[in-house]
């Protein structure tokens, strides 16, 4: 069977297989996850820019409510990198009956996952971030990784013990480069064409190839955005719920959107930096906080020196 494969995809199998491969490299989950990983090392605080009727529901509830990438413009990014695939696939010379062949592949495999983004920026200083809030909650880094691997993911998932509902937890620093994407794109790309035009010789060998690169494409697409939105700069915490038949996993709907809460441990709240909107008005925001009893948490005015406005 092997001997009958075309020479793509006797090269798709070695890559497949070799550790040192450029495909291996970029597609083997471990690699991938390490790769984009928000090192706790390289930014122990996280800021997410809010307005001040949500951190007084947050602080007062000790509850956080994470959004599905389904009712966010996230859910673009994740059409953008298709795209970005399909038109590497068109550079390869896959036809248009090849690059919808793909496309329903990656539409299954994200039918898998009910996904759910928490955003954050490594800067609680940023007059382009506040146009989302006037108020930047700091959070430990390595306490909402603990929070949220503890609340969503089984503690035996690594010997796949996972049910409908549990999650994969994922850290990740979003990339805004296209060329780069492009570059890392490329290997796996290679590989996903040689198992769709060689899937009726090796079926066996060809499907677990594609099941594989595709599922490290969705994770990919949850890092991949457009160089227009890199002010952004954005790390990002991605909870991949397991469902079935495309259903949410929501603990709650709010505002008509499903939504995950993440309860909010002390430990996890650092700062609450505010912007001159609050000038004068300082003492709320500690009194607020001082009764939501965040004693960890230190209030502090925002570094940038002016009022600024969008």
């Amino acid at each position: 069977m092997i001997n009958s494969l075309g020479d793509d995809a006797k090269a798709a199998l070695n890559s497949y297989y070799d550790e040192t491969s450029a495909f291996y490299q970029n597609a083997q989950p471990a690699l991938l996850a390490h790769r984009f990983l928000a090192d706790p090392e390289d930014n122990p605080i996280l800021f997410y820019y809010t307005t001040a009727n949500a951190v007084k529901s947050i602080l007062r509830s000790k509850t956080f409510l994470v959004g599905s990438i389904k009712h966010m413009n996230d859910g673009l990014e994740i059409k953008y990198t298709v795209k970005l695939c399909c038109k590497i696939l068109k550079q390869l010379g896959a036809s248009s009956s090849e690059i919808e062949n793909f496309t329903n592949h990656f539409q299954n495999k994200a039918d898998l996952f009910d996904t759910y983004i928490w955003c954050f920026n490594p800067n609680g200083d940023s007059m382009a971030m506040e146009r989302y809030g006037d108020i930047a909650l700091g959070f430990d880094n390595q306490e909402v990784q603990k929070e949220m691997a503890t609340e969503l993911t089984p503690l035996n998932f690594a010997h796949g013990f996972m049910k409908i509902g549990d999650a994969f937890v994922f850290p990740l620093k979003v990339n805004y480069n296209k060329k780069f994407q492009t570059n890392y794109l490329m290997p796996i790309i290679k590989v996903i064409l040689a198992c769709i035009r060689n899937i009726n010789i090796d079926p066996y060998d060809m499907n677990q190839i594609l099941d594989s690169s595709i599922s490290s494409l969705y994770l990919l697409s949850l890092c991949f955005k457009r160089e227009s939105i890199r002010e952004e700069n954005e790390i990002r915490f991605a909870a991949l719920k397991l469902t079935s038949n495309g259903e949410t996993q929501e603990d709650v709907i709010y505002d008509n959107k499903p939504m995950i809460k993440v309860q909010l441990k002390k430990a996890m709240l650092r700062f609450v930096v505010i912007n001159h909107d609050w000038d004068g008005r300082e003492n709320e925001i500690n009194d607020l906080v001082s009764q939501a009893e965040f004693d960890m948490a230190t209030v502090r005015k925002t570094k940038i020196p002016y009022k600024g406005r969008w």
